[in-house]
């Protein structure tokens, strides 16, 4: 009998706003046709968290692996105090400026 492999993550709590590339590189090409954006910070995002354990779960469902084994591995953790719990972009700027906002949702990013 076929083990099922276990795949090896490091925290799976952590909670991140995942952008699409195409989406990314369209806020670049805004921010780019603007004057008066030179010099300037700008953040491109979803303006969503999800935990990267939820996403392995939707990996996982895509895949039709359900059963897949996900486990942290201690040796992927990153050392104490230097783990960031929340990356959340706020986007308003960049939209008031560009009219620039995500098109392509995470599931359908996955699914693509």
């Amino acid at each position: 009998a076929l083990t099922q492999p276990v795949i090896k993550l490091g925290s799976l709590t952590p909670t991140r706003d995942y952008t699409y590339v195409l989406d990314t590189a369209r806020a670049f090409c805004h921010v780019a046709a603007h004057a008066d954006t030179a010099g300037q910070v700008w953040n491109a995002g979803s303006g969503l968290t999800i935990a990267v354990g939820q996403v392995v779960e939707q990996v996982k469902l895509l895949l039709n692996k359900p059963d897949l084994s996900v486990q942290t591995d201690d040796a992927r953790l990153r050392p104490p105090k230097s783990e960031v719990g929340c990356l959340l972009a706020d986007s308003r700027k960049l939209y008031s400026l560009t009219g620039w906002a995500p098109t392509i949702t995470l599931s359908d990013g996955l699914q693509q």
